[in-house]
């Protein structure tokens, strides 16, 4: 009997457990639940609804209403006794899980960073719009990547989702697995991706080998190499730098390593281009050989060049450059500008070795040249019947100054004294033209102080150059010419642009909901100013979004000023009444701050 009895009470408590589990399940299947895609985020079901259990709680990721199946008992007291607006509740019997997304795009083009695209699938297999994805990201060694990227809210099945991710490590082949939800958490087969990560690139190709080296202008102690620039990728860019090697024998691979380099400091030209290096302290009536090797930023190095072999010769030059005798002065309002015809290294044939340029307030002679002061980095002498410039910055108006050239070649031949041109600093008395588009940006801004203004860029000069500076006023009443300089200043103005280019500021006005004026005025150098600008005025206001306004009418009751006013099926803040003082509110965020342009 006592037996039978336990086996009784075991057999009830294993139809009892039975029993339990069977109604868990078939509770959890039959829950209310609430459509997210019909909710307008009204949320009266929270708000004025009392739910028994409070299961009924805000999603802050889609601002909509759902029910925590945690909390809730499936007692239907929110399908039997609460009309939802949006007839947006239900029962839950959702069994359905999302669709395999599978038409994955991913790839990397820029250092650390991916885009991955593919085409949302729905809550319900490829139907309706998914509640969220779950996305991991794992390296060549299955290990979790952290980054902080949140995958973005679902859109409807077919669009497109696109995802920018940054902060990769580069050079690493990346694992996708992309998931998509539905609300009760009821996954798609993972989705599966391998991209690999743009990394840093690295340069192994050295530059072209220079293969075309001549000399010429050969004298008892110096010559000059002519070559082509070779590129830094080949015959592409511009190398870093020459390695110049000079012998008294032939040069080659093999002898390399042992030759002294050539102390030079040329700076290489774009491919392409001419080089040109006199390589001096020579010995007389000596044969010598010249190699080059290129190299780039990444020390990679070019093959050795063509081998240039000559002889210097034993006659002592004697004969100096020619003189200048075009020399000019040509006066702008800040700078002199000298231009010449260069001379050559023995009257003129060749090329000069330096130049000594001077400069003083009365003519200068042979007697007075030692006297008269030099001016310091004028340019290497070109080949004979060149024109060169130069140009002499840091003087003062109101100066009549004279110029002179003299020529030196490497034996140290000095030419004469060129002609001695004067001139004087040109004074400048045109003002930048004046300023006649300025404008008050009307939009959303998000500052209650601050009012965004633009204009186009005058010249230092009428329309030409840039000018030295801005200075921009604001007021309450429209600024003229005659109460300019009583309008307030605004301290932070930006520098001048080219003239004709867009510019814009913003300006720290003193407070909202009052009309302010603007003006602006442009300097030059010299403090030439041009006519004060056009005067636009703005207003910072709070505004609707009336094409997605719901018409509720929950803004108006917020409002003490009646500013808010009833259109044809929205409301909108008339901004001539609209004091500014932020207490309106909307449950869909329509009301914006905003500048009113008058």
């Amino acid at each position: 009997m006592k037996k039978l009895l336990l086996l009784s009470l075991f057999i009830g408590i294993i139809i009892i457990s039975c029993t339990d589990t069977l109604d868990k399940a078939t509770g959890n299947n039959n829950q209310p639940r609430i459509e997210y895609s019909s909710c307008s985020s009204c949320l009266e079901c929270i708000d004025f609804f009392n739910c028994p259990e409070d299961a009924i709680k805000l999603d802050n990721r889609t601002q909509t209403a759902y029910i925590d199946a945690d909390l809730c008992t499936g007692c239907m007291d929110c399908i039997n006794l609460f009309t939802c607006p949006d007839d947006a509740f239900t029962i839950n019997v959702d069994d359905i899980k999302p669709a395999q997304i599978n038409n994955i795009i991913a790839a990397s083009d820029t250092i650390g960073k991916m885009n991955i695209q593919f085409t949302a699938t729905g809550d319900d297999s490829t139907f309706g719009r998914a509640f969220r994805y779950k996305l991991i990201l794992k390296d060549s060694s299955d290990q979790i990547i952290e980054n902080e990227f949140i995958p973005t809210l679902p859109q409807n099945a077919g669009i497109t989702e696109n995802w920018n991710l940054q902060n990769l490590p580069a050079n690493e082949l990346v694992k996708l697995e992309i998931e998509a939800l539905d609300e009760l958490d009821q996954a798609s087969t993972p989705a599966y991706e391998e991209v690999q990560i743009l990394g840093e690139i690295i340069d192994e190709e050295p530059p072209s080998q220079i293969n075309n080296i001549v000399v010429s202008s050969i004298s008892m102690n110096s010559f000059q190499l002519n070559w082509t620039a070779p590129g830094d990728d080949g015959d592409i860019g511009t190398s870093n730098s020459y390695i110049i090697k000079l012998h008294t024998e032939d040069i080659t691979d093999e002898n390399w390593d042992g030759i002294e380099e050539y102390e030079q400091s040329i700076i290489p030209s774009e491919a392409g281009n001419e080089e040109t290096l006199t390589i001096i302290e020579l010995e007389p009536v000596t044969e010598y050989f010249v190699g080059i090797k290129a190299v780039d930023e990444a020390q990679n190095i070019s093959l050795l060049s063509n081998i240039a072999q000559t002889q210097t010769t034993d006659l002592p030059d004697e004969t100096p450059p020619s003189a200048i005798t075009d020399l000019q002065a040509i006066p702008t309002d800040e700078i002199i500008e000298l231009t010449w015809t260069s001379p050559g290294d023995d009257g003129l044939d060749g090329t000069a070795y330096i130049y000594e340029i001077k400069i003083a307030e009365e003519e200068i002679t042979e007697a007075n040249w030692e006297n008269a002061e030099l001016l310091d980095g004028p340019p290497w002498p070109l080949e004979a019947g060149t024109s060169q410039n130069f140009i002499v910055e840091g003087l003062q108006h109101e100066i009549t100054y004279y110029f002179a050239i003299r020529a030196f070649d490497e034996a140290e031949n000095i030419s004469p004294i060129s002609n001695v041109p004067n001139t004087s600093l040109i004074v400048d008395v045109i003002s930048p033209s004046d300023i006649t588009d300025l404008s008050v940006y009307e939009g959303s801004t998000s500052n209650l102080s601050t009012i965004k203004i633009m204009w186009t860029a005058p010249g230092d000069n009428g329309l030409e150059g840039i000018a030295d500076h801005y200075e921009i006023r604001f007021s309450t009443s429209e600024i003229t010419s005659a109460n300019w300089e009583s309008a307030v200043v605004f301290n932070n103005p930006p520098e001048p642009e080219i003239a004709g280019t867009s510019q814009y500021c913003y300006v720290n006005v003193l407070e909202a909901a009052t009309i302010y004026y603007f003006a602006i005025k442009a300097f030059d150098e010299n403090n030439n100013e041009n006519q004060v600008s056009n005067s636009p005025a703005g207003k910072i206001v709070y505004q609707i979004n009336t094409a997605a306004c719901h018409n509720c009418s929950n803004c108006i009751y917020d409002c003490d000023d009646d500013a808010i006013l009833q259109g044809p099926g929205y409301k909108y803040i008339d901004p001539d009444l609209c004091v500014a003082c932020g207490d309106c509110s909307c449950p869909w965020n329509l009301i914006y701050r905003a500048v009113v342009a008058y």
